[in-house]
């Protein structure tokens, strides 16, 4: 939405980038919840809607009346867009490779984290096996205890 607002006041190029620079910060917010396919999902749809803007607002395509294939042809022979084309590829590329880098860091922070529950689940049945035995233990002696401190079987025993 800065993007627009900013492209609607004058083309002024570093608000562009800060624009620009406020999606890479939504995808940063969105992998500290360190799940992949909110991740995914959610580069998915800003390059969506990054692209919607860019065909509707920078290019200008619902007001040029033309069909795609024209559009398209003009794009490419038009010097113009045809640099506005290579910076909006160059910021793709750029936000792709940001994503993959965010996607490995989420990837291994997910991983970590399933080992870190395995590993509470291994401590908490170890815990549970070691009260099983103590538990077992002092019922033996305890009843042990009972027997020897019985005042019957102590006069048996004299």
């Amino acid at each position: 939405m800065v993007y627009i607002r900013v492209y609607a006041v004058g083309q002024n190029a570093p608000f562009e980038t800060a624009s620009y620079v406020l999606i890479f910060y939504a995808l940063v917010q969105i992998s500290l919840y360190q799940d992949k396919r909110l991740l995914a999902n959610s580069f998915v749809s800003l390059v969506g809607f990054v692209t919607l803007i860019h065909i509707s607002i920078t290019y200008n395509f619902f007001n040029l009346g033309l069909t795609w294939q024209e559009f398209l042809s003009t794009i490419f022979t038009d010097p113009v867009l045809a640099i506005q084309v290579a910076d909006l590829a160059l910021r793709t590329v750029i936000f792709i490779l940001f994503y993959l880098i965010n996607y490995i860091i989420v990837s291994i922070g997910q991983s970590i984290q399933e080992e870190r529950k395995k590993e509470l689940n291994k401590r908490r049945e170890v815990q549970m096996d070691f009260t099983h035995i103590v538990r077992s233990l002092f019922n033996v002696v305890f009843q042990s205890a009972s027997t020897i401190l019985n005042e019957r079987h102590a006069y048996n025993v004299a």
